[in-house]
């Protein structure tokens, strides 16, 4: 018997309808894995309503300003878990 693979998977921002968060959603609810999504911005009356049944963990909140420097300058106290 094979041991159950849980892999994760981070993106920073879960807070629209868009591309990436379908994307997001598609590889976690076709796949037999069970994911956890780590992001540092969730407002899911914003987003798709699937992924209020998924594991969504919530990190410390960083700016949704979409570039490479804010993410950066969060990067190292994106790991610390603020709720499950």
């Amino acid at each position: 018997m094979h041991e159950a693979i849980r892999p994760a998977l981070y993106y920073p921002w879960v807070y629209t309808r868009g591309g990436a968060e379908r994307t997001i959603l598609e590889l976690m609810t076709r796949s037999r894995h069970d994911w956890t999504l780590y992001t540092n911005r969730f407002e899911a009356e914003a987003t798709f309503p699937v992924f209020r049944s998924l594991k969504v963990t919530t990190l410390k909140e960083i700016s949704v300003r979409r570039n490479i420097r804010s993410w950066s300058l969060s990067a190292p106290t994106s790991r610390r878990p603020v709720s499950a």
